[in-house]
């Protein structure tokens, strides 16, 4: 993710508006929109402002890693909430929609990462716009819940079982269609991304 999508992202994660964001950082109000087009260049100086704004590393503002915050009060962790998901490795170009605190014990099990669920395929368990707390992996055990990403396709949320042929891809949702993988095409036909481990509801 380049600069500009990162910062565009970043604002909109704290409902701002462009000029909202400039006049918090005694900004030009139309700095931050040559920013988030790349028609202006930041210095370190603001860059590490917006940095410290936004609670995330200036590595981060560069679009070069997700970004976990420590949250000092609490001793939570908050990691990135992805509204989508249309490519892999984790990170290349998901658009963060926000930020859900985790306890140390939950980020001992793995690299974390969430995603809000888009569709009603895994109701009633998980509910469409619900959060999906995922460990990042590449593997799946019977019965797991996955996110798992099929090509030309967003990621999807599906329970994982191990079958005789190769593997089904479960909706809990009676109305969406099992997805069948044999076990010599399941490598271009679909990747896990992670496990989820908690979903949290929108009250």
């Amino acid at each position: 993710m380049l600069f500009g999508e990162r910062l565009k992202s970043l604002r909109k994660s704290k409902n701002l508006t462009q000029v909202d964001l400039a006049s918090i950082l005694e900004l030009d109000k139309s700095s931050i929109a040559k920013y988030e087009t790349l028609k202006a260049i930041p210095s370190l100086d603001i860059l590490m402002k917006l940095a410290k704004y936004f609670n995330v590393s200036v590595d981060y503002m560069l679009g070069n890693e997700a970004s976990v915050i420590l949250s000092e009060s609490t001793g939570t962790l908050k990691i990135p909430v992805y509204k989508t998901i249309s490519s892999y490795p984790v990170e290349s170009n998901w658009e963060i929609e926000g930020y859900e605190e985790i306890t140390p014990q939950i980020s001992e099990q793995g690299k974390c990462f969430a995603m809000r669920i888009n569709d009603s395929s895994m109701e009633p368990r998980i509910w469409k716009g619900d959060t999906a707390i995922a460990i990042e992996c590449n593997k799946a055990r019977n019965g797991d819940v996955v996110i798992l990403l099929i090509p030309g396709r967003s990621a999807i949320c599906r329970k994982y079982t191990s079958q005789s042929f190769g593997a089904a891809l479960i909706s809990l949702n009676p109305a969406f269609e099992p997805i069948l993988v044999s076990e010599t095409n399941s490598d271009e036909a679909f990747k896990i991304l992670g496990r989820v481990i908690e979903v949290r509801a929108i009250l």
